[in-house]
């Protein structure tokens, strides 16, 4: 592993563990989106964190530039599509 995966592996243990330490609910979406096998995961802490770990706050996201922003969670239903 190169100096960049070790970098980037202990910026994410410490964003864990400020995750444990400020929005323990949200800890596990952290873990899956970390380990690469949840893409729905890792929109959904992507959305949180940008939430200031609010979730309540994500479904009524205004910033509908965010390439993220139809695949967040919660979403408003709209037309046949059911939120998430």
């Amino acid at each position: 592993r190169g100096h960049d995966a070790v970098e980037i592996d202990a910026k994410r243990a410490k964003r864990l563990a400020d995750v444990q330490r400020d929005a323990p609910r949200h800890l596990n979406t952290f873990r899956r989106a970390y380990e690469g096998k949840s893409l729905r995961s890792a929109v959904n802490a992507a959305c949180i964190e940008c939430m200031g770990f609010n979730a309540s706050e994500v479904r009524d996201c205004t910033a509908p530039a965010c390439p993220l922003y139809p695949y967040r969670p919660s979403r408003k239903i709209t037309g046949k599509r059911v939120a998430s």
